[in-house]
This record gives structure tokens, sequence and C-alpha cells, in this order.
């Protein structure tokens, strides 16, 4: 629209699946029906005139369906590789920042090895460390203001829950009851959850029904009621992790 295309619809070829709820009033998206190709997680943020107006004839096809639907009609993509990420590369590339040398610490503060970009870690992450240890280490948290990747082993990345912030919700959540489910990476099984007051009346506090991996601030963590998509926010800060003997 805003490049001047007039249309009444616009299709995609995103695994989703939208309709209108009435008990709520409400244009609301479901995960589509190939769970492996599922690409609901990436489409929370959309508005209700935006799901009104999208179409998503993937969404009750799976991927094997769509390979034979094109094989039948004769068209090129139907022996295609599927669908890889945007860029080949190292992703960092993109940022176009320059080496920024730090050190790579436990929580203790302890220096186990250097780095040279925070950006290049991920929290979670457990490979391309480049670190000696005698167990696996995971990446628990980036510390900008010290440039440094701070490590530790499995049992201290989980963590009981997270604080979302700029919610994006189409149903309220308390319409799952206990049957609430979340995700916060789209190749992850939706997992029980709760849900309270957060620290401002802009916030909504998460917690975990079993300690989760990889809580990262600035990641989406998206709400579901079976296949039904109830809406999400951005991480801004992960709970304390939990006590673990």
């Amino acid at each position: 629209r805003q490049k001047g295309l007039k249309h009444a619809y616009f299709a995609t070829g995103h695994y989703a699946r939208a309709f209108f709820l009435p008990r709520f009033g409400r244009h609301v998206l479901r995960r589509g029906r190939d769970i492996r190709k599922d690409q609901s997680y990436f489409l929370y943020r959309l508005t209700q005139e935006q799901i009104r107006r999208a179409l998503f004839p993937l969404g009750e096809m799976t991927k094997e369906e769509v390979r034979a639907l094109a094989a039948r009609h004769r068209l090129p993509m139907r022996d295609a590789p599927d669908s890889q990420d945007f860029y080949s590369g190292d992703y960092t590339e993109l940022l176009a920042l320059e080496e920024r040398p730090g050190n790579i610490v436990d929580a203790s503060g302890r220096v186990l090895g250097r780095h040279s970009g925070f950006w290049r870690f991920t929290p979670g992450q457990r490979r391309g460390l480049g670190i000696a240890a005698d167990s696996a280490l995971y990446v628990l948290r980036l510390d900008a203001s010290r440039n440094e990747v701070v490590v530790g082993p499995y049992r201290q990345s989980l963590r009981s829950g997270c604080i979302l912030g700029d919610l994006c919700l189409h149903i309220p959540l308390t319409a799952a009851g206990k049957n609430l489910r979340a995700r916060m990476r789209s190749s992850q099984p939706p997992v029980p959850v709760a849900t309270r007051e957060g620290p401002a009346p802009d916030l909504l506090a998460v917690d975990f029904d079993e300690p989760q991996q990889g809580v990262a601030p600035g990641q989406s963590l998206v709400f579901y009621l079976d296949d039904l998509v109830l809406g999400g926010g951005i991480i801004r800060a992960d709970a304390n992790p939990f006590a673990l003997s």
C-alpha cells in the first residue's frame, strides 16, 4: 500500500493460517498444518487489518504436498531445495562492525579466553566459543558495557522465566487457562507457562513450568493455545536462574 499498489488481499508462502474467531470478534493466526515448517512464530506482530487481508495458501498443506502440486503443474521450483537463510555468510558481517576484542569470563569474572566482538555470540550458545574446558560451557549473557561474554555450565544457563514488553496480544491470555504455552524460538515446541503482572503496567512476567535455556533479551516470546496464536512480546529481561541443587 505504501508503494501505491492497491490490493484487497496479500498472499504469502508462510506456513501459517488465518481466520476470524467469532467468540472474540478478532482475526487470529494458527500454526501451519505442517508443524515441522510452521512459521506462525514470525507473524505474531501482524495487525488485525494485516491478518484480515492475509492469505496463506500453504497453511493447510505439508511440504511434500506443496512439492507434489508443483510437480503436477511442472513448476521449476518443484525440485528446489528447502528455502535457506537470506545470507549464507557470517551474520555478524552484516553489522559492519570492526573487531572489538574482549574477555570471555565465567560467572565469577575469571577470564577463560578472548573474543573479537561480543555480538558474535548468543545466549545459550555452546559451539564456537573458542575456549577449552573440562565440561561443556554455554553463553549465559552478553555484557556490552564491559565487552564481556559470560559463560558457564548448562545448569547456570537455565532460567525460571522472563519479563516481556512491547506486547502484541490478539486474544486475552486468560482464555488459555492452564493450557497456555509459549515459544522463544521458531524451532522450539511450545512449553507450558504461566503469567502474572510485571514490574510496570506495560510489562508482563512469564514463569516457565520447567527451566528453559537461551532466554535472551531482545528475542520474541509467542503465546499459544493449542495451534492458536494468542500474541506475544519482546523479552526485556530474564528471571533469576532456577535454584538447582
